[in-house]
């Protein structure tokens, strides 16, 4: 998200887009923020290794650091496959982001969607799993109580973060639908809909590094 922030006001500064909050204003969606020349180059060349990394990191799901998981079980491979073919379309919606034609078109909203349906699925199905084992028992800890417990802490607010992360996605999927249905002219609705939900969607990783490092850090 702070590489759209920085096209944004890119974009803004450059008359290239109304100068606005989309958040609150929704005056133009993520993807006319950033695909006028040239500022579509700068999102292209740090977004595309950003994807990668998301495929990096659903890939490196296998390896979660609770020693009761089995991660190699088939609820964690749907999870890994939601999320590697969600980043997967990703690279195709980067890739055509600020092109014109209607194939291409195409490929830019098809890649959003499974985008944003795969790797949500991915996130509300580690987060449900995650939790599952949360309390499991764990080994004995080199570290101090205190440390421990300080790390417990910092787990169970990142855990409760990423459910309440979970919760507003779900919601904001029928909602964005509701006023699609009500609303003669829903495009400032969706876009607001459309900021909130990327900004929860890459706010969850950061839950979940801080999450599973708290763990790590009580378990070993």
């Amino acid at each position: 998200m702070v590489t759209v922030a920085i096209c944004t006001v890119w974009s803004m500064s450059a008359e290239l887009a109304p100068r606005c909050f989309p958040f609150t204003d929704g005056c133009l969606s993520i993807s006319a923020a950033c695909r006028s020349t040239p500022v579509i180059h700068f999102f292209r060349i740090v977004m595309l290794p950003i994807s990668i990394v998301s495929l990096f990191f659903w890939w490196r799901l296998a390896v979660l650091p609770v020693p009761t998981v089995d991660a190699r079980s088939m609820y964690w491979r749907i999870v890994r496959a939601l999320g590697i073919v969600g980043s997967i379309f990703f690279v195709l919606y980067v890739c055509h982001l600020g092109t014109k034609g209607e194939m291409y078109e195409f490929l830019r909203r098809l890649g959003i969607y499974v985008f944003f349906g795969g790797v949500g699925m991915a996130q509300l199905m580690a987060t449900i799993g995650y939790r599952r084992i949360a309390g499991a028992a764990t080994p004995a800890s080199l570290v101090t109580e205190a440390h421990r417990s300080e790390s417990r802490i910092v787990h169970r607010g990142a855990a409760t973060g990423m459910t309440i992360v979970i919760v507003t996605l779900l919601l904001l999927g029928p909602l964005n639908l509701i006023l699609k249905a009500l609303l003669e002219d829903p495009d400032a609705a969706e876009n607001r809909i459309e900021w909130i939900f990327a900004l929860l969607m890459f706010g969850w990783y950061l839950l979940w590094a801080m999450m599973v490092r708290s763990r790590a850090a009580t378990d070993w």
